[in-house]
């Protein structure tokens, strides 16, 4: 059970994963992400907090990871609130110098998080992109929607998959 004592929660709609997603408030007013999924997802969802852990340490400007545990209804992660505007909102009415500066920003911050290795016992890269490559491409083929010239871009990606090999593996 979580240390914290949330006196409302405002359910989250957006994001892509399975999650729910709460704006948790506390007592004094705190807001937080709180956020719950299926107790199967446990050793996942530990290895994701572990991660945010450590990217935070890092200095980059995010959610901080607070607590992580079980509950009555699964796993959960608290983690600290960021007011704002939703990007996918925002930027399309932000001037192209604008658009461009957040673009350049958020490609710094990924070479911080890039500083992480990746974890010794997974897969390496050129396996694990190519089998998403190939489902991306299986998905494709087997949609009756095609682009005009899509058989430009599945041969550009066959033809340069060689560049997979022997690539570092970082977070």
């Amino acid at each position: 059970m979580s240390a914290y004592e949330f006196v409302n929660k405002t359910e989250i709609k957006k994001g892509w994963s399975g999650d729910n997603k709460f704006c948790a408030t506390d007592t004094y007013g705190n807001k937080y992400l709180y956020r719950i999924s299926d107790l199967s997802q446990y050793e996942t969802k530990r290895q994701e907090f572990d991660m945010m852990q450590k990217v935070a340490s890092l200095g980059i400007p995010m959610c901080k990871p607070l607590e992580f545990g079980t509950c009555d209804e699964g796993v959960y992660s608290v983690q600290s609130w960021i007011d704002g505007k939703d990007a996918e909102e925002a930027i399309s009415s932000m001037r192209p110098a604008e658009q461009y500066a957040y673009g350049f920003e958020a490609g710094k911050i990924l070479k911080a998080i890039h500083t992480i290795p990746a974890p010794e016992n997974v897969t390496d890269w050129q396996t694990r992109f190519n089998n998403k490559i190939d489902r991306k491409i299986k998905g494709y083929t087997d949609c009756p929607l095609k682009y005009e010239n899509g058989q430009l871009f599945l041969d550009y990606v066959e033809q340069n998959r060689h560049l997979l090999q022997s690539r570092p593996q970082v977070y």
